[in-house]
């Protein structure tokens, strides 16, 4: 083991020795003689430096609790993380090197081991720093066990000559509860939260009757809570105990990641609907949603302006309305935010411009040779080739010697509408009164832009002579 290994273990013991005294002797006993272990330890860590308090900007937007009970049931539905700090790995007082979080004490430096907390002992999700330097390790923070000093639970915190506490949380949890002490001073005790980017949430001050029982401090933010500062007006402990944390932001997300129209009548309307999902932890207010790229449009907006609470939704009705017979496609970009930190989600619109079309099999129909006197029939099929109704609004009369018969797959009488992918028949019968060849047209109007069609209907009476010389 190298000396400056052996050295830190031998200051690490001595100041859980001199914190024991300190913590018993009451608030004027941090004022140590020259030479002394605190500033043997505060010379081993001259890292923790006091920063000044963060200023609230924007207001405070933090929900607070007065008592734990009141807390506990705003949370009821929020899965929290309880860390009482009670796996210790020394005795009652015990110097920690920083941050003390779950993988603190891990290999690479020896003597860091048995101080404080063993590896693993510590809940995972937070950590906690007497120095705003993430990257700053030392001794600013002690752990102390309860009933040490009076103390009725355990805590952790800086001390002198370290003069703040950071709690920084991983995930970024909405619900934080924690009791907080200065039980050397008794003074208040202020805590600053910070979001992303070190927003500062709110700030607020809090003060105890009995030192030794602390003080409760619960809130719950609308947005993911990035820090936690706590100070006290003495500077001389700002401990934490029971620490509590967890819990999403309320978000909203599309239900579906695309809305597809299918086909629509050029110059018609379509109409699908939008789900919007809430997610998270807590309720979410929607602002206005931006309108969608055209042909597309929100048609009954029920989102926008709405609060939806856990669990809830809301819809939007979106139409589409081509004006050309094509496909089309567009990304809509919504304000969506969800648990994974999201700030936008895009909902893929697709549709068609189409027009109806009539498909018929043949626009001849022919009967072929037959008999004077008797009769044939034949048949057509009408048939909608596209995803669209088609309205079959008439079909004309034949004259003799033909006429329309009853048949399997018959169509109705008009008017009738085919739909998408369906098809009926239309029978006639010819019976020739003479030789020769016999016509008649008829005329099917639907609303497929190119009607009416125009069906000959033809037949052969008789002994007629082919080109070939034979009948």
């Amino acid at each position: 083991m190298s000396g400056r290994t052996m050295g830190f273990m031998a200051l690490a013991r001595k100041l859980a020795q001199a914190a024991a005294v300190l913590v018993l002797g009451g608030a004027g006993a941090f004022a140590q003689p020259a030479g002394g272990p605190w500033q043997q330890w505060a010379a081993a860590s001259p890292l923790h430096t006091a920063q000044p308090p963060a200023t609230p900007t924007g207001g405070n937007v933090l929900q607070m609790f007065a008592t734990y009970a009141q807390f506990q049931a705003a949370t009821a539905h929020i899965a929290l993380t309880h860390e009482d700090f009670s796996s210790r790995g020394m005795g009652t007082a015990s110097p920690c090197w920083e941050p003390v979080n779950s993988e603190m004490g891990q290999p690479g430096a020896a003597f860091l081991a048995p101080v404080c907390f063993e590896p693993g002992q510590v809940k995972r999700g937070f950590s906690i720093r007497s120095n705003l330097d993430v990257g700053a390790h030392g001794y600013g923070l002690m752990a102390f066990a309860a009933p040490i000093g009076g103390l009725q639970t355990n805590v952790v915190g800086a001390i002198s000559p370290a003069t703040i506490t950071y709690v920084d949380f991983d995930d970024g949890p909405v619900a934080v509860a924690m009791q907080a002490f200065d039980w050397q001073a008794g003074s208040p005790l202020t805590f600053t939260v910070t979001g992303r980017d070190n927003q500062v949430l709110g700030s607020f001050m809090l003060s105890g009757k009995v030192p030794s029982e602390g003080v409760f401090a619960g809130f719950i933010s609308p947005v993911p809570v990035q820090r936690v500062e706590v100070r006290s007006l003495s500077g001389v402990t700002q401990m934490i105990g029971n620490l509590r944390f967890g819990g999403h932001a309320g978000g909203y997300r599309p239900a579906t990641a695309a809305l597809h129209f299918g086909a629509v009548a050029a110059g018609g309307n379509g109409q699908a609907i939008l789900r919007l999902a809430q997610t998270g932890d807590l309720p979410v207010a929607i602002d206005p949603l931006p309108a969608p790229p055209a042909p597309f449009a929100v048609v009954d907006d029920g989102c926008s302006g709405e609060t939806l609470a856990v669990g809830g939704d809301c819809d939007i009705v979106v139409g589409f309305s081509p004006a050309l017979v094509q496909a089309h496609r567009a990304i809509w970009v919504l304000p969506a935010i969800d648990t994974a930190g999201d700030d936008e989600a895009g909902v893929v619109l697709t549709g068609r411009g189409a027009l109806p079309r009539l498909h018929v099999e043949t626009p001849v129909l022919d009967f072929g040779g037959v008999e004077v006197g008797q009769p044939a029939t034949a048949t057509l099929v009408l048939r909608n080739v596209e995803p669209l109704p088609l309205a079959v609004q008439g079909i004309g009369a034949v004259v003799a010697p033909f006429a329309a018969v009853a048949g399997a797959d018959a169509c109705a009488a008009p008017p009738f509408v085919l739909q998408p992918g369906e098809s009926c028949a239309l029978h006639w019968q010819v019976t020739p009164a003479q030789d020769g060849e016999q016509r008649a047209r008829v005329l099917v109007s639907t609303d497929d832009p190119s009607s009416p069609r125009r069906i000959l209907l033809r037949a052969v009476a008789g002994d007629v002579l082919f080109a070939d010389g034979f009948e």
